[in-house]
C-alpha cells in the first residue's frame, strides 16, 4: 500500500519536478554556451531559465548581452540584478563599465559626498530588505514594551519612552525608504534604449525628430501612446520613442 501511495505521489509531482528542472538545465547550458563564446545562444538560454527573478541570473544575462554587443539590454539586466541585490559589487562594476561604453553620456546628478552618504541606506538595501528591517524594528519595540512590565513603574516608563522614541524614529525612516523604493519600482517605469532610435515631438512616425538616442541610453517612461513611449532623460529632455526600441527594466 505504501509503495502504491508513493508511486501515485511521484506521478502527481512528476510534471512539477520536470518543470522545476528545466530552468536549471537551461542555466547550465547557458553557462556552457557562454564559456564557448556562443553569446547569442547563452542569451536565449538564460532568458529561458528566468522562471523567477534572480539576481545572479540577471547578472549573467547582462554579461551575455554585453558580449553580444547589446548595451541597452545589458544595462537593463544589470539594473534588474541590482534591484534584487543592490550591494552586488560585480553587478555595480559591470554596470558602470558598460555605461562607459555608451555614445550618449547622460547621467542624472546624484548629489555630493554628503548626499551619497545620507542616501546610502536607501540605495544599498533592497525593497525586501527595508521591509524586513521595519518588521525587526516593530518586533524589538514590542519586546521592549513587554520587558518593561517587570520593572519599577518610574524606571520602566523612562526606559520605555526612550525605546519608543528611538524605535519610532527608525520606523519612520524605514517606512519612508520602503515607500520610496515601492514607488520607484511599481510606479516609475525605468528603461534603456536598444539600438539607435529617434525621439520625436509626437507619437507618430512622421512627427518632427527632436534628438537621436544610442544604444544603452537610460530614462523613464512617462506614458505610452500609439506604439510610442514618452521618454524622460536624466537631462530633463523628453521625446517620443518607438516602444520596440525600449527595454523595460522593472522586473
Amino acid at each position: 500500500m505504501k509503495l502504491i501511495t508513493a508511486a501515485l505521489v511521484a506521478l502527481l509531482l512528476w510534471p512539477t519536478l520536470l518543470l522545476a528542472g528545466e530552468p536549471a538545465q537551461s542555466y547550465n547550458q547557458a553557462n556552457e554556451a557562454y564559456s564557448k563564446g556562443d553569446y547569442a545562444k547563452a542569451v536565449a538560454l538564460y532568458e529561458a531559465a528566468l522562471a523567477t527573478p534572480d539576481a545572479d541570473l540577471y547578472y549573467n544575462l547582462g554579461n551575455a548581452y554585453y558580449k553580444s554587443g547589446e548595451l541597452g539590454k545589458a544595462i537593463a539586466s544589470y539594473r534588474r540584478a541590482l534591484i534584487l541585490s543592490p550591494t552586488d559589487d560585480d553587478a555595480n562594476a559591470n554596470l558602470s563599465f558598460v555605461r562607459g561604453k555608451r555614445l550618449d553620456k547622460m547621467e542624472a546628478h546624484e548629489g555630493g559626498t554628503l548626499w551619497r552618504m545620507l542616501s546610502f541606506p536607501y540605495r544599498s538595501i533592497s525593497m525586501n530588505g527595508h521591509a524586513m528591517a521595519l518588521a525587526l524594528i516593530v518586533t524589538v519595540l514590542a519586546l521592549a514594551v513587554y520587558m518593561r512590565f517587570g520593572e519599577k513603574r518610574e524606571t520602566a516608563l523612562k526606559r520605555l519612552k526612550l525605546a519608543v522614541a528611538v524605535a519610532l524614529l527608525l520606523a519612520v525612516a524605514e517606512t519612508s525608504m520602503l515607500a520610496a523604493k515601492t514607488y520607484a519600482q511599481l510606479f516609475v517605469t525605468h528603461c534603456a534604449i536598444t539600438g539607435k532610435a529617434w525621439a520625436r515631438s509626437a507619437p507618430a512616425e512622421n512627427a518632427e525628430k527632436v534628438f537621436e538616442l544610442n544604444d544603452g541610453t537610460e530614462g523613464t517612461i512617462q506614458r505610452e501612446e500609439n506604439g510610442y513611449a514618452l521618454l524622460l532623460l536624466p537631462t530633463g529632455w523628453t521625446g517620443w520613442v518607438p516602444l520596440k526600441s525600449v527595454e523595460i527594466i522593472n522586473p
